[in-house]
């Protein structure tokens, strides 16, 4: 985590002309008036509060949104992420907290493997403990476009009776394989890996007939002892041909950085070949 060492600052007021030197207000620091006294500041102490400080030597009220100001996370769990420069508040800011070299201080927070958001810590160039170039964590669009590309793309749909062709006002039986399965973890963006569980959510049947029917269960196919009003199954009442179909809708949870599971934003859709199917009359016959 970020080091102690002190280094000189330049604490801008905003409504006066004095500059203090005072150590960088990272993790845990301190400051030293004019008159020499010295006092611990915090990571979110900006120039007012310091000003008040040498003014009245009083501790500050810590901000009740203050953020944490030390860091027990291990970097093997998670990654640090960018945050912008300090006291960076839609470019509108009380005092700017600048290091050594006149560039503006800039912050980063600790992302866990669990997608959490940690600890702070602001840093100058330099420090030897500097996170390196700002890294970003992948977009909601990023993730789902990755998604696509495991995603399954191609759907089948079964018919009972096999062979295209099904008796007039009886029970034909539709099922479609789907399986859930996890991918292999990959590299989306710097610093940054996703691993996907893919699950159909929804199967859409379209009969040929004008009709359709959208359940989260893919059906199974009809064997001896199985009730067939427990399957899917359809009636058709016209011997018009037809040509039915089925999409299976997918969705995922997304694991970023070995984290916990978090729903992907967005479903894909994948259809079927079509099936023609013969609608046959059924005519009664004696059997001696």
């Amino acid at each position: 985590m970020i080091r102690s060492a002190l280094r000189t600052l330049v604490v801008v007021f905003a409504c006066a002309g004095l500059t203090l030197p005072v150590a960088p207000p990272a993790i845990a620091s301190t400051v030293t008036c004019p008159d020499g006294t010295v006092f611990t500041v915090g990571a979110t102490d900006n120039a007012f509060t310091i000003r008040a400080l040498c003014a009245d030597h009083q501790q500050p009220v810590p901000t009740p949104s203050a953020e944490p100001a030390t860091d027990t996370t291990s970097e093997s769990q998670g990654t640090w992420v960018y945050d912008g420069p300090v006291c960076d508040n839609a470019g509108i800011c009380a005092s700017t907290l600048l290091c050594a070299d006149g560039t503006p201080m800039t912050k980063y927070y600790f992302l866990g493997a669990d997608g959490v958001r940690g600890a702070t810590r602001v840093i100058c160039p330099g420090d030897p403990d500097d996170p390196g170039p700002a890294i970003t964590p992948p977009t909601p669009g990023q993730i789902f476009s990755a998604f696509k590309e495991v995603a399954p793309t191609e759907a089948t749909l079964s018919v009972q009776p096999p062979g295209g062709q099904t008796p007039v006002n009886f029970e034909t039986i539709f099922s479609t394989v789907a399986e859930p399965f996890s991918t292999g973890k990959k590299e989306l963006t710097k610093g940054f890996t996703v691993q996907f569980d893919v699950y159909p959510t929804a199967f859409t049947r379209k009969f040929g007939d004008g009709t359709e029917l959208s359940t989260d269960w893919s059906g199974e196919p009809w064997a001896e002892g199985k009730d067939v009003s427990e399957l899917i199954n359809h009636v058709y009442t016209s011997t018009k041909p037809v040509k039915a179909s089925v999409t299976v809708t997918w969705g995922a949870d997304v694991r970023l950085n070995d984290g916990a599971p978090t729903t992907v934003d967005g479903t894909v859709n994948v259809g079927s070949p079509v099936v023609p199917l013969e609608i046959l009359e059924a005519k009664p016959k004696l059997v001696e």
